[in-house]
């Protein structure tokens, strides 16, 4: 635990993670998920993550809206498991509900530090 120099009673847990810029549980996980994408979409995941990492291309003469937001395709599978739990699909569902920007080709120190800043807000 954390020693702060407020007193037990007026004691908040989200307080206290605002106040230190940390993420809760599922942000966090969120941000996890997030570095293991853009790892495998800029080569540097091992092949078996990198295998489920798929974005959708322009196979035809016209380009895609989805093909230059760096949206990834997934297999839409049945989740039997409950809606905390993370599954291998997850990682494009993430990867794709984050901003433009953010899914861009940048360096992964980069999107680190944007990811973060915009889980932290939206917390």
């Amino acid at each position: 635990m954390v020693l702060t120099r407020q007193r037990r009673i007026s004691f908040s847990r989200v307080h206290l993670l605002r106040q230190l810029h940390w993420l809760d549980v599922q942000r966090r996980m969120e941000y996890r998920v997030v570095g293991l994408v853009h790892q495998s979409l800029s080569g540097l995941a091992p092949a078996y993550l990198a295998d489920d990492v798929n974005l959708i291309t322009d196979s035809g003469r016209h380009l895609l809206q989805s093909a230059v937001n760096r949206t990834c395709v997934f297999p839409r599978t049945h989740n039997t498991f409950d809606d905390n739990s993370f599954t291998a699909d997850d990682g494009p569902r993430v990867w794709n509900n984050l901003p433009s920007q953010l899914r861009q080709d940048i360096s992964y120190g980069q999107v680190k530090r944007q990811l973060k800043t915009f889980l932290f807000v939206i917390n």
